[in-house]
């Protein structure tokens, strides 16, 4: 996986004392942490364009001492790109990284820490980490997402979790594949930008008889899980098999696991997420992925807190849906 270079300052004073945070109180540091960056932009331009400001008009000094036009200018550009550079992240760390620090470790208690536990219906509890929650192995193993180029894939956070004997982990994932532009250069085209997430419990161990399973909804592109296995079969559920396509390793060991309560549960999650879903079933693990949803683990002072937390509440019945789907699977595997 590739370095995660984002710098977050957690308020650790905040973080220490977990009080609660109200919508208006994370808009406020929301609105004050725009605010900051923008003043840090503002004077960053403006200790440029005085730098810019003073290299004209000592212009002359810089041709004599160069001895030619081309190289003065180019020393001119050179000396305002890294006195930009420095300026910027000075100023930055100087008048705004506090007050992100203290919006994101706000937003983040409230949503990620304390949220979960009050609106879910299963989750008993939860813990919020600044981390990869997930192998690489494991995220291979769940073949919904093409992780081949592992330079070109991000992960930062994680939701840990437990419903009773179950556990789950849900992190952020960002995943491209290399492509040659017109200009035949090689880029990154992203195919993943969401959630992955892994639901298992020690009692699991019937599963792996079923074999490997996907279920990807239709929106969900086969390319982004960059494998499928041959058998595809369906339910005989129309609403189903109009929302997901199933592929089976072992067809004929499916029978009677398709349940009412199963393809309930997974076509609520897909409403519930309103995102491309995929779910697979691998040596007694159950993946799921959610491609280009919202940014659960992110602060987005652009946006209301209110909204944030109504997604969040999408977020919640998505987990709680992924505990009561590995819950059905197993009840429906014979042992």
């Amino acid at each position: 996986m590739a370095k995660n270079d984002r710098k977050i300052l957690t308020d650790r004073k905040m973080a220490k004392n977990n009080v609660r945070h109200s919508d208006a109180e994370i808009d406020r540091l929301g609105a004050k942490t725009e605010l900051l960056i923008k003043a840090s932009k503002i004077g960053t331009i403006a200790i440029v364009g005085a730098v810019l400001l003073y290299m004209i008009v000592t212009f002359p000094q810089y041709y004599r001492a160069t001895g030619g036009v081309l190289q003065a200018i180019l020393l001119t550009v050179v000396c305002a790109a890294v006195c930009g550079i420095g300026i910027n992240g000075i100023l930055y760390s100087l008048i705004a990284k506090r007050a992100e620090g203290s919006f994101w470790t706000a937003y983040r208690q409230e949503m990620l820490v304390n949220m979960p536990e009050e609106e879910s219906e299963l989750i008993d509890m939860t813990i919020f980490k600044e981390e990869p929650g997930l192998e690489y192995e494991q995220m291979e193993a769940s073949v919904l997402v093409n992780i081949r180029y592992d330079k070109l894939c991000y992960t930062h956070d994680t939701l840990y979790g437990e419903y009773g004997d179950t556990c789950f982990r849900m992190t952020d994932l960002k995943a491209g594949v290399p492509q040659r532009n017109e200009k035949g250069r090689v880029e990154s085209r992203t195919i993943f930008d969401g959630v992955l997430g892994m639901v298992w419990n020690d009692e699991a161990e019937p599963l792996r008889k079923n074999g490997f399973l996907q279920i990807l909804s239709k929106d969900y592109s086969p390319e982004t899980a960059g494998h499928t296995v041959d058998h595809i079969i369906e339910t005989g559920d129309e609403e189903f098999d109009s929302t997901f396509t199933v592929y089976a390793q072992k067809p004929n060991r499916l029978n009677g696991f398709f349940t009412d309560d199963f393809r309930e549960i997974l076509l609520d999650i897909k409403k519930d997420a309103g995102c491309p879903v995929a779910v697979s079933f691998n040596g007694g693990w159950l993946f799921i992925a959610l491609n280009n949803c919202p940014k659960y683990f992110e602060a987005e002072a652009n946006k209301k807190t209110s909204q944030k937390r109504e997604e969040m509440k999408s977020f919640i019945r998505v987990i709680d849906g992924a505990g009561r789907l590995f819950a059905a699977a197993v009840e429906s595997t014979p042992v």
